[in-house]
C-alpha cells in the first residue's frame, strides 16, 4: 500500500500509552493480537493498520474482529483518517450502510492533513467500487480530484494506480485504444528495470495492471495474451499470500479458458480444475464479486436446472453487494440457458434478457447492452419467424455500430469491433440458408452480402473516403508538433537499434525507450483525433449487389467469401450454414455453402507451407487441387464461358491463400494462368477504388519512380537470397540483391521517358516522403521488407535514411501519410502482403498501408521471394505493363511466362494484386510505332540520297 512503510500517522507516545491500557471486549484471533501488539509498540506505522484490514478482507469469519480493532484505534485517534478508510472498506465488503460516506470523509480528512499517499490510495479503491456499480462519471470525477495528490507523492507508482483506474473507465466506455495506452504506460511505471525497484508493499498495483491488461486483451480477442497477463497477476497475489486478491485473476483465467476450450487450446478438465480453484479462493478470501463471477462461469459449463442454479446464486450475491455488472451478466446468461432448454422456455428467456437489457441501460453498461441484444437476436433466430429474427439482428447491429462510431479510428477499434463478428455471420448465414427455400432468393442474397460488407474493412474504407489533406488547424496544433517531435525521436532510436555494434545493455535501454515513444505517439494521435474529429464521410456508402454488378466489366466475376465455425458452444445449435461463397456476375448472383473456417484454415496452412518449402511438389499439387475443390470448383464450373477475370474478397485465412496456385486437376493449368485475379479486402473498397478512378478520369501516366538497392544495413555476404530483413531491432543485416538493378532497368525501359531510378544513398526514405508523386503511374520499391506480425505498425520497407530526421524504415504507421493518387505500387520484397489477420479487416500488411495512402493497386508477396525469381517475374510484369495491360492482366501473363520458363510455384504463386487489378498504370505503346519510325528514317535517308545526286 502506498506510503505505508516508514510513514507516520502523527501519533505520539501518549497515544501509545492509551492504546496499551485499554482492552477490547472479547478475545482476538492470534494474528490480530499480534497486529494489536505491533500497533501498541508502533502506533505511527500505518502498515500495521493495513495488515489488520488485509486480515479482515481475507478472513470473512473474522471481519468483525478486524473492524473492532480498527474502530478501537480510530476512537482513540480520530485524525487517523486512513484507519477510517480501512473501516469503510470492510463495511463495503460486508454491505453495511454508510460505508461510502465514511470513505469520502476519509479522503477529505487525508486531504486536510496533507496525506497525499492516503488520498491517492483511497481514490483508487473507491473509484473501482463506483465502476462496479456503473457510476462512471462519479468515478472519473474522483480520479481527477485525487490524481494531483498522487503526483505530489513523487513516486511513479502512485500516479500509476490512478492511470490504471482511468484505463478501466476508458475500457468500460468502449475506448480500448486509450485503455491500452494507459495500461502499457502504467505497466512500465510499476515493472521498472533492474536498476529501480518499487516497495514490496506496492505489489498490488502490479497485480492490478496485469489484471486490467488481461481484460483489454480479452475484449480485443487476444485470448492467449489475456490468459498470460491474468496468470502473472495470480502468481503475484499467491506469492504475497493474498487469497482475496488471487481469486480475481484466477476467475478471469477461467473466463479466458472458456474461449481457449472453444479454440482447442485448453481441455475441459483443465478448465473445471481452474474454476474449482477460483471458487475455493473466492470463498476462502471472502471475495463476493469473484464468487458470483465464477458461479456465472460454472453455469455456462452446465445445462438446464443446474445452470440456472449457478446463475441464481451469482445474482443473489451480486444484488447483496451492489455488483451491477455481475448481476446483469447472470440475468443474460440465465436467459440464454432458458433458451437452450427448448421453445417452451422461450418466453421466460425473453423476459430475463429484457430485464437484463433494461438494467444495463439504466446503469450505463453499454457493452453489456450489445451483448444482450446479440443474445436476444439469437433467441429470435431459434424460436421466432425469420422476419422477426432478421429485425432483431438488425437492431443489434445498429446498436453495436453505434458503440463503434465515436471511437478513435484505427487497429484497436477494429480489434474491439471484431468481438461482435458472430452477429454478422449469423445474420448472413440465416439469410443464405433461407434463400434456398424461397422462389426469388435475390433479397436474401442482398441482405447477406450487405451484412458482411458492413463488417469488412471498415477502417480502410473510412480512410479512403476521408479527406486526404491534413486540416490547417491540425497542423498548427501544439499536439501535432509534439507528435512530430516524438516521431523524430522514434526515428533516432530505431537508427540506434539498427546498429549491429550496439551493446546489449544499450540495446535493452533503446528498446524500452522505443516502446515509450511509440505509446506516446499513439496517444497523441488519439488525442488529435478526438480534438479535431474528421467530418463524416460524404462519399460512397456500402454498395448493394446491383451497384457491384454495374461496376463489373464483361467477362468479370466477384467472389465474396465468409468463413465461420458457427457457435459450437451455444445450444441448441442453429441449423444454418457456417461458411459461404457469394458469386456475382453482371447477370446473376449465386450462393454456395462451404466447409467450416477451421477445416479450410488447416488446408490453406498446409498448402502455404508446402509451397514455401519447395521440397514436396507432388504434395503441393495435391493440396492445391483439394483447395480448388473446396473454394472454387463449383463456382467456376457455373460461370459463363467468357469469364476470365476474378475479383476475390477473402475472409480470415484466405487472405494468405495463394489463389493463383489452385488447380482443378494435378495436370491442369492453375488459376493464375487461366484468370486475371485481383484480391480486395471488401467489395466496398473495390467499388471505392473503381469509382475513384472513373471520377478522376485518370489516364495512364507514362513514367515510373523506382527505389532500388538502398545503401543501408550490414551485408550478409553471399549467403542470403531472399528480399527480407531479419529482426532489425537486433541490428540490421541484409542479404545482397544482385538482380535488383536489372529489375529496375526493365521497368524503366517499359515505362519510358520520365522514369527515374534512385539507388544507393539516393533511394532514401526522406526522398520518397518529399518527392511529388503525382506525375508517376508506378512507384516501385525494389528492396527488403521487415514484417512484424506481433506489432504490425513496426513492419517496414527498408530504405536509406536520407537525412538525420529519418531512420530508413518506412513503416506501416507512416505509409498512409504518403500522397498517392491511384498509382500502382510494386513491393518486390518478402511478405509485403502478409501480416496479422484481424477479424473483418484482413491482413494488417505493408500492401494494405499503401492502399490507405491512396494507391489504386499494389503488387505484393504473400511469403519470402528469392531475388532472382522476383526479378524474373516482375521483369515479365514490366513488359506487359509497358504494352498497356491492366495490372491483373500483366501478372497473369507474367505468371504464364514464369511457368513456361520452369519457375516453381513458390516463385510466382505468392505474388498477388491487392486492389483494383483493372487499372492500367501505363499507356502502352502502339506496336506499329517502331515500324513507322523506322520507315520514316529510311524514307529520309532515301530522300537525302536523291537530293545529293540531283545537286551533283
Amino acid at each position: 500500500m502506498g506510503g505505508m512503510t516508514g510513514r507516520k500517522l502523527g501519533l505520539c507516545v501518549a497515544v501509545a500509552m492509551v492504546l496499551a491500557s485499554v482492552a477490547i471486549a472479547g478475545e482476538l484471533p492470534p494474528r490480530l493480537e499480534e497486529y494489536r501488539a505491533a500497533i501498541v509498540e508502533q502506533p505511527g506505522a500505518a502498515m500495521n493498520y493495513y495488515r489488520v484490514f488485509l486480515y479482515g478482507r481475507n478472513h470473512p469469519a473474522h471481519r468483525d474482529d478486524a473492524r473492532a480493532l480498527l474502530q478501537w484505534c480510530y476512537q482513540r485517534y480520530p485524525r487517523g483518517h486512513r484507519i477510517e478508510m480501512f473501516i469503510a472498506w470492510l463495511d463495503q465488503l460486508e454491505g453495511r450502510p454508510g460505508w461510502e460516506e465514511a470513505f469520502r470523509r476519509s479522503i477529505d480528512g487525508m486531504s486536510s492533513t496533507g496525506d497525499v499517499f492516503g488520498v491517492a490510495y483511497a481514490g483508487e479503491i473507491l473509484a473501482y467500487i463506483l465502476i462496479d456499480q456503473g457510476r462512471f462519471e462519479e468515478a472519473e470525477a474522483l480520479i481527477e480530484r485525487c490524481l494531483p495528490a498522487a503526483v505530489r507523492t513523487g513516486t511513479p507508482w502512485m500516479p500509476a494506480r490512478l492511470w490504471s483506474v482511468q484505463a478501466v473507465l476508458a475500457q468500460m466506455q468502449g475506448d480500448y485504444s486509450t485503455a491500452l495506452h494507459l495500461l502499457l504506460r502504467t505497466k512500465r511505471a510499476v515493472f521498472p528495470d533492474d536498476e529501480h525497484t518499487i516497495p514490496e508493499s506496492e505489489y498490488d498495483i502490479q497485480c492490478s495492471v496485469m489484471n486490467n491488461l488481461g481484460s483489454i486483451y480479452w475484449y480485443l480477442g487476444r485470448f492467449k495474451r489475456a490468459y498470460a497477463a491474468w496468470e502473472e497477476a495470480a502468481r503475484l497475489r499467491s506469492r504475497a499470500g493474498d487469497v482475496w486478491g488471487e481469486s480475481m485473476p484466477t476467475a478471469n483465467m477461467a473466463l479466458c479458458g472458456l474461449e481457449l476450450v472453444h479454440e482447442g487450446e485448453m481441455s475441459p478438465d483443465e478448465l473445471q480444475r481452474l474454476l474449482a480453484r477460483g471458487l475455493a479462493l473466492a470463498i476462502r478470501g471472502g471475495n463476493a464479486g469473484m464468487e458470483a463471477a465464477i458461479h456465472n462461469l460454472m453455469g455456462q459449463l452446465s445445462e438446464g436446472p443446474e445452470a440456472l442454479r449457478h446463475f441464481a446464486k451469482a445474482r443473489e450475491i451480486a444484488r447483496r453487494h451492489d455488483l451491477h455488472g455481475v448481476e446483469i451478466e447472470s440475468l443474460k446468461l440465465s436467459g440464454e440457458a432458458l433458451a437452450a432448454m427448448g421453445s417452451s422456455h422461450s418466453g421466460r428467456a425473453a423476459a430475463r434478457l429484457h430485464e437484463a437489457e433494461a438494467m444495463a441501460r439504466n446503469t450505463g453498461h453499454g457493452f453489456l447492452v450489445g451483448e444482450i441484444l446479440a443474445s436476444e437476436a439469437r433467441l429470435k433466430a431459434l424460436y421466432s419467424p425469420p422476419e422477426v429474427a432478421v429485425q432483431a439482428h438488425l437492431r443489434a447491429l445498429e446498436y453495436i455500430e453505434g458503440l463503434r462510431a465515436p471511437l478513435v479510428r484505427g487497429t484497436i477499434r477494429a480489434q474491439a469491433f471484431s468481438h461482435w463478428d458472430s452477429v454478422y455471420y449469423r445474420l448472413a448465414g440465416l439469410s443464405l440458408t433461407r434463400a434456398s427455400a424461397v422462389r426469388d432468393p435475390l433479397a436474401q442474397y442482398e441482405l447477406a452480402f450487405r451484412t458482411m460488407e458492413r463488417f469488412r474493412a471498415r477502417e480502410l474504407l473510412e480512410r479512403l473516403e476521408a479527406p486526404r489533406e491534413v486540416p490547417r488547424a491540425v497542423v498548427e496544433s501544439p499536439l501535432y508538433r509534439q507528435r512530430q517531435v516524438v516521431l523524430a525521436q522514434i526515428a533516432g532510436t530505431q537508427r540506434r537499434l539498427a546498429d549491429p555494434e550496439l551493446d546489449r545493455a544499450d540495446r535493452k535501454a533503446a528498446l524500452a525507450r522505443l516502446q515509450d515513444l511509440e505509446e506516446a505517439a499513439a496517444s497523441l494521435q488519439d488525442t488529435l483525433a478526438r480534438r479535431f474529429p474528421e467530418p463524416r464521410s460524404t462519399g460512397e456508402t456500402i454498395p448493394d449487389l446491383r451497384a457491384i454488378q454495374d461496376l463489373l466489366a464483361p467477362g468479370q466475376a466477384l467472389l465474396s467469401y465468409q468463413l465461420w465455425d458457427g457457435e459450437p458452444w451455444a445450444k441448441p445449435h442453429l441449423e444454418i450454414g457456417k461458411s459461404w461463397l457469394i458469386v456475382v456476375t453482371r447477370e446473376r448472383v449465386r450462393a454456395i455453402p462451404l466447409d467450416s473456417r477451421r477445416e479450410i484454415r488447416g488446408r490453406v496452412e498446409i498448402l502455404e507451407g508446402l509451397l514455401e518449402d519447395r521440397e514436396a511438389p507432388e504434395e503441393g499439387l495435391r493440396a492445391s487441387t483439394r483447395l480448388y475443390g473446396d473454394l472454387l470448383g463449383q463456382a467456376l464450373a457455373e460461370l459463363p464461358e467468357d469469364v476470365d477475370r476474378l475479383v476475390i474478397v477473402p475472409d480470415d485465412v484466405l487472405f494468405r491463400c495463394p489463389f493463383g496456385a489452385l488447380r482443378a486437376t494435378m495436370g491442369g493449368d492453375p488459376i493464375g494462368r487461366r484468370y486475371e485475379v485481383s484480391i480486395v479486402p471488401s467489395a466496398a473498397v473495390w467499388a471505392q477504388l473503381k469509382r475513384s478512378n472513373l471520377r478522376a478520369g485518370r489516364k495512364p501516366r507514362a513514367a515510373a519512380l523506382i527505389f532500388c538497392n538502398p545503401a543501408v544495413g550490414t551485408p550478409l555476404g553471399s549467403k542470403g537470397t531472399f528480399r527480407s530483413a531479419g529482426p532489425w531491432r537486433n541490428g540490421l543485416h541484409l542479404a545482397p540483391l544482385p538482380h535488383a538493378e536489372e529489375e529496375a532497368r526493365m521497368l524503366q525501359s517499359a515505362a519510358g521517358q520520365g522514369s527515374r531510378i534512385l539507388s544507393g544513398t539516393e533511394a532514401s526514405e526522406a526522398a520518397l516522403k518529399r518527392m511529388p508523386l503525382e506525375g508517376y503511374g508506378i512507384l516501385d520499391l525494389v528492396t527488403h521488407a521487415a514484417v512484424d506480425e506481433e506489432q504490425p505498425e513496426r513492419s517496414a520497407i527498408i530504405l536509406a535514411p536520407g537525412d538525420e530526421t529519418e531512420d530508413g524504415f518506412l513503416q506501416v504507421r507512416e505509409i498512409p501519410d504518403l500522397k498517392l493518387d491511384g498509382q500502382l505500387v510494386i513491393l518486390s520484397s518478402c511478405g509485403s502482403s502478409s501480416g496479422r489477420l484481424l477479424g473483418g479487416e484482413g491482413a494488417q500488411s505493408l500492401a494494405r498501408a499503401f492502399l490507405e495512402a491512396g494507391a489504386g493497386a499494389v503488387l505484393a508477396s504473400l511469403w519470402p521471394v528469392q531475388d532472382e525469381e522476383a526479378a524474373t517475374l516482375l521483369g515479365h510484369v514490366s513488359k506487359e505493363l509497358g504494352r498497356g495491360r491492366s495490372v491483373a492482366g500483366a501478372l497473369r501473363a507474367a505468371r504464364s511466362a514464369a511457368m513456361d520458363g520452369g519457375m516453381p510455384p513458390a516463385g510466382w504463386a505468392g505474388v498477388i494484386v491487392l486492389g483494383n487489378g483493372d487499372a492500367r498504370p501505363l499507356p502502352g505503346r502502339n506496336p506499329w510505332v517502331p515500324w513507322g519510325i523506322a520507315a520514316g528514317i529510311l524514307l529520309a535517308i532515301l530522300s537525302a540520297i536523291v537530293l545529293v545526286r540531283r545537286v551533283r
